[in-house]
């Protein structure tokens, strides 16, 4: 199955670049904002993984995020067998 076949999750392609434009925004913010990173940094050093990553991301995975690759990433992730 391919991107242009099934859309789930709905997300449409010209709104990619939005989203990723706003969440990039929100990861540098952090850097503004010592609690939070503070917060972050020991969070991700006291949990294991997945539990200690942060939600929002990394600005490296979401600078390469395509629609592509969040479709796949859902077939992956969201099947019967996950």
């Amino acid at each position: 199955l391919t991107a242009e076949v099934v859309r789930r999750p709905h997300l449409p392609a010209d709104q990619v670049d939005a989203c990723r434009a706003g969440l990039l925004q929100d990861i540098q913010s952090i850097e503004d904002d010592p609690g939070q990173k503070l917060f972050l940094a020991l969070r991700e050093q006291t949990l294991p993984s997945p539990l200690g990553r942060p939600v929002m991301g990394r600005l490296e995975s979401v600078e390469a995020m395509t629609l592509d690759s969040i479709v796949n990433f859902h077939h992956r992730q969201y099947s019967p067998s996950q």
